[in-house]
């Protein structure tokens, strides 16, 4: 749909890969990528995308760029992410059972797998909202589900970067539930998303 490469990272993933396995990936993709880039393609936009533990991934990798002074890319789509360790917003208390897919309990097994290796919940890596800044960053699109307990990881983002000044669209997608673009040609809801 929109006539651009797309190249799909095979992250490490925990248990086996705990953090910061799965972004050193990411990160070492991202660098070897621009590096292989021709003169046309370096001029070309250059775009991160991520749902879910992707959008994590995604963002915490800007984080990193940015601190290293290293390119970033010109702008970020970031679907239904979860950006803080926090399981006590009002999403989580309201939907984080499960009756819609993804829980609370759930999340707390992913974390504790992902962080096996030592890592921090606290970690800016780990959790991105708890980054001193996120200034700096490139244009984002941030997209929520409504019935997903991690919706407020993408209210609190929007809030995090309007107050920093950081370009950025929300846009919240009434009644579907975490993962709802993985039904894309099945859910219009899906397909209006993508578009």
């Amino acid at each position: 749909r929109c006539r651009c490469t797309v190249v799909g990272i095979d992250y490490g993933l925990a248990p086996e890969r705990p953090f910061p396995q799965g972004l050193n990936d990411c990160a070492w993709a991202w660098r070897w990528l621009r590096a292989q880039a021709g003169a046309a393609e370096a001029r070309r936009p250059w775009l991160l995308a991520g749902d879910s533990a992707g959008a994590n991934l995604a963002l915490a990798l800007m984080l990193d760029l940015r601190t290293l002074g290293e390119p970033l890319p010109d702008a970020a789509l970031l679907f239904y992410g979860v950006y803080d360790a926090d399981h006590g917003t009002a999403s989580h208390r309201r939907l984080g059972d499960g009756r819609f897919g993804l829980s609370s309990a759930k999340m707390a097994w992913y974390r504790a797998h992902y962080l096996a290796g030592g890592g921090r919940a606290d970690d800016p890596r780990v959790s991105p909202l708890r980054a001193a800044s996120l200034a700096g960053l490139p244009p984002l699109l941030v997209t929520a589900a409504t019935l997903d307990p991690l919706h407020d990881d993408s209210v609190l983002l929007a809030a995090r970067l309007a107050r920093e000044g950081v370009a950025h669209r929300f846009i919240p997608y009434a009644g579907l539930h975490h993962g709802f673009m993985q039904m894309a040609g099945a859910l219009p809801e899906a397909d209006r998303a993508f578009d």
